[in-house]
């Protein structure tokens, strides 16, 4: 019964993203929708790619090991994407193409933009991996027995031909589906879990009094997280693609504003199985905790639908990522196809196929590296792929100071100081998003005072 129901969500939910994709006609419908996205999708899209994994397995594995406080990624998560909105109309007004490599590229020179575009694919080949391994996860509860590598293989297949296929529209149409299905079948499994438990007295007696204390979360681990998140929101293609994509400003703000809401109850449901799996399975491992906890406790068709949902919540970020590097592949090729004198659908059609080959290579990563490691690679991804990136292209955006030296220098000395920090086992004590920021503003800074050359 539950797998039945999972494969049924899953597979349904994905034709519907496929279908719309099979009508489109040439590339910027593919990657941006003809620029017509309503509030209502680009809040979805904003809502999915930051959900995924972190914010349900993770959350639920947080508040296992510590509680309530687990669910300060989500709320970290609400407050930042929301801030970021207050950028929308400023990101849209500046952008003369569809990617932040090629507004770096008319901001300040080709060699930014392509420094940005080297470093987003070589984040881009090991994000996915980190994304499909959670996927994997649940693959292999829907199929047991299954290999990792043969559960790697489907999950990549599945999410690499849909967000191939469906373009932004047609993961917009998935991630509100989505969204429904996860918060409806989550709640219903959460009432569940709590009542089987006995309740939340029971939950309060038989807990410490530190697992319903928000600040039993380190203020270092919730800063980083919200200077993380926001500064990703503002740096990252996958996450600045629906803004741009939306069909005018009001509706790219009052989207980004509704995602950023979206993705806060569910790392809360989340955190709340943990806690309510701590009581009942003492001795598994923290990472096991949702889908330990929902399996015992929920109903196995629900069980199956919210395992089917988790999975296309995984998949929708994961594709989202995916057709952001689809969008970076298009612009570095660009050039390629004016020579060649592409039509718009022969774009479409090597775009599509450059993407689903360089996706599908980063299923390498998944065999070389190990479980216990995938947290730490996430930091250093997110932090040196990101955080880098802010002063160019958010300093860029407000002053015409900032030279094309000035941001090459600050993304170089970003991601050198990022790495090392991370290599000397720093991020342990501060998050290296916050010396990447200081680090390179001030190198950025000096560059662009000492070489300010014409760049805007």
């Amino acid at each position: 019964m539950l797998q039945l129901f999972s494969i049924i969500t899953f597979v349904a939910v994905v034709l519907i993203g496929i279908i719309p994709g099979l009508r489109i006609k040439d590339s910027d419908e593919w990657a941006m929708g003809g620029r017509s996205l309503n509030w209502a999708a680009v809040a979805v899209l904003i809502a999915v790619f930051q959900i995924g994994g972190t914010s349900i397995m993770g959350a639920a594995q947080n508040g296992y090991v510590m509680g309530i406080a687990g669910s300060w990624y989500g709320i970290a998560g609400f407050i930042s994407i929301g801030l970021t909105a207050l950028f929308s109309s400023k990101l849209r007004s500046s952008f003369e193409g569809d990617t932040l490599s090629s507004f770096l590229e008319n901001r300040y020179n080709d060699r930014v933009g392509k420094l940005y575009s080297t470093i987003y694919l070589i984040m881009g080949f090991f994000y996915i991996p980190i994304q499909l391994f959670t996927l994997t996860t649940i693959i292999r509860m829907i199929i047991p027995g299954i290999s990792l590598g043969f559960a790697a293989v489907i999950g990549l297949l599945l999410s690499i031909t849909y967000s191939s296929i469906s373009g932004i529209k047609g993961a917009s149409s998935v991630g509100k589906l989505t969204c429904i299905i996860i918060y409806i079948s989550i709640v219903i499994g959460v009432i569940m879990i709590v009542n089987t438990v006995g309740g939340m007295d029971v939950l309060r007696s038989e807990l410490p009094p530190e697992y319903f204390k928000l600040s039993a979360m380190p203020l270092s681990t919730i800063l980083g997280w919200f200077a993380t998140i926001f500064v990703a929101f503002l740096t990252m293609q996958a996450g600045v693609q629906p803004v741009l994509a939306a069909k005018d400003h009001k509706s790219a703000v009052i989207g980004v504003i509704v995602g950023g809401f979206l993705t806060l109850p569910i790392g809360v449901l989340t955190t709340i199985t943990g806690m309510a799996g701590k009581i009942s399975f003492a001795d598994i491992a923290s990472a096991d905790a949702f889908a330990v906890t929902t399996v015992e406790f929920v109903t196995p068709w629900i069980t199956g639908i919210i395992f089917g949902a988790v999975g296309l919540v995984i998949t929708t970020t994961l594709a989202g990522q995916v057709l952001a590097l689809g969008t970076i592949i298009r612009n570095v090729l660009d050039n390629t196809y004016k020579r060649k004198g592409y039509d718009e659908r022969q774009i479409l059609k090597v775009s599509r196929i450059a993407t689903f080959i360089f996706a599908f290579i980063t299923i390498i990563p998944t065999f070389l590296v190990e479980q216990a490691l995938l947290s730490q690679l996430v930091v250093i991804l997110v932090a040196c792929s990101t955080g880098p990136m802010f002063f160019s292209i958010v300093g860029g955006l407000f002053s015409d100071k900032i030279s094309s030296s000035g941001a090459y220098a600050s993304v170089i000395s970003g991601v050198i100081t990022g790495v090392a920090w991370v290599i000397m086992g720093l991020h342990n004590t501060v998050h290296p998003i916050f010396p990447i920021l200081v680090v390179s503003t001030v190198f950025g800074a000096i560059i662009s005072a000492t070489k300010p050359e014409c760049s805007a």
